[in-house]
């Protein structure tokens, strides 16, 4: 479980004190305007941001700013806007993260087709498709996603909720960051 208590940003337009508890088996959609803090929490959440002030426990261990090692292995983060550093091909990416092509994630959301192209030349959706099946890849318990939705055609948005459900089903913990609506079992708003 993630417990946030008292919990202020440092960053964002969002001054109001957060209480929530993150469940696992639970998809909590967190909602706001562009610059309201939306991002600043997530990275909080996981440790690579300081809080102004407030606690966050993750499976009873307190996440700390200052060594974010300790709890990172609990968080999967999908970035809002993904970019890869180097240009490589799709097929070297998954072999770097340990993505099987075969994987039901890289499957699904139709990374195979992509493999032999450049992560230059990929769209912003194909690219958050490719980070998306990387980040549900990971063992952790919570999946922290940022804009999962954006860039997607109407059919891709449809998989990739599917595929949030498909999670839940799994007992993992998704916080999504979303302009879009989504299915949710809550909603934090930083509005």
């Amino acid at each position: 479980m993630l417990e946030v208590s008292g919990l202020t940003l440092a960053r964002g337009s969002y001054q109001e004190e957060l209480n929530f508890n993150l469940n696992h088996s639970a998809i909590v959609w967190l909602r706001g305007n562009n610059g309201a803090g939306k991002t600043t929490l997530l990275l909080t959440l996981m440790g690579f941001e300081p809080p102004r002030s407030g606690q966050i426990f993750c499976n009873n261990l307190r996440v700390d700013s200052r060594k974010p090692r300790k709890t990172a292995q609990n968080f999967s983060y999908l970035p809002q806007k993904p970019s890869f550093q180097f240009s490589m091909k799709v097929k070297r990416v998954c072999e770097v993260v340990e993505l099987n092509l075969a994987n039901p994630y890289a499957v699904t959301l139709g990374i195979p087709h992509l493999i032999d192209r450049d992560t230059a030349e990929l769209s912003g959706g194909e690219s958050q498709r490719l980070m998306l099946a990387i980040a549900l890849n990971k063992k952790s318990d919570f999946r922290f996603l940022d804009e999962p939705l954006a860039s997607q055609d109407d059919a891709y948005m449809e998989v990739i909720k599917e595929l949030f459900n498909e999670e839940k089903k799994r007992g993992r913990a998704l916080l999504i960051s979303s302009h879009i609506a989504i299915n949710a079992d809550s909603i934090i708003d930083l509005e």
